[in-house]
């Protein structure tokens, strides 16, 4: 039995990573003009793997972000959708919204916890073919808003987790 949920947390984990990457790679490049000041504490923040646990029909997700800088950045909200491509199929699976403000810490890593909103009935396929071995070709897609510092920046990143087999 434990061998088996951990096959199945393995999607989860490459998506908690992707999640990860997502926030990384829209808070170091943001799409539109911000202070020079606020770009330059960005680009030195890090994002380490999260920690990941499942609660009904969430995913729980804990990001570690490292802030170098001497003042601190504030992560006002993140809102958006979270979709997952794979074999040619597109399946949305859920949803993130986290409103309040979460503090980074200067010169400190801060836990930064945020869910995401699932119906796992609709995943029950995408288990399906996890366990069969046909999945091949996995997309994760975030579209949505990340707010730092009271300034949004919009999102639509996605991340190849795995690459496209012939004849899956």
């Amino acid at each position: 039995m434990a061998g088996r949920s951990t096959g199945n947390a393995m999607p989860w984990l490459l998506a908690a990573g992707a999640g990860a990457w997502l926030l990384y790679k829209k808070v170091y490049t943001p799409q539109f003009a911000a202070p020079q000041k606020v770009i330059n504490q960005v680009t030195r923040m890090r994002v380490s793997l999260p920690g990941i646990s499942f609660k009904g029909q969430n995913i729980n997700f804990d990001l570690f972000i490292q802030n170098p800088n001497p003042a601190p950045l504030v992560i006002d909200a993140i809102v958006g959708d979270v979709y997952l491509s794979y074999n040619g199929k597109d399946l949305k699976v859920g949803t993130v919204t986290k409103f309040g403000q979460t503090i980074i810490k200067p010169l400190a890593e801060t836990k930064f916890p945020f869910s995401v909103k699932t119906n796992m009935l609709q995943l029950v396929a995408y288990f399906t073919d996890v366990y069969a071995g046909k999945v091949s070709g996995q997309v994760v897609t975030f579209t949505g808003t990340i707010t730092v510092n009271k300034r949004p920046f919009p999102v639509k990143e996605s991340l190849q987790l795995t690459p496209q087999t012939v004849g899956v």
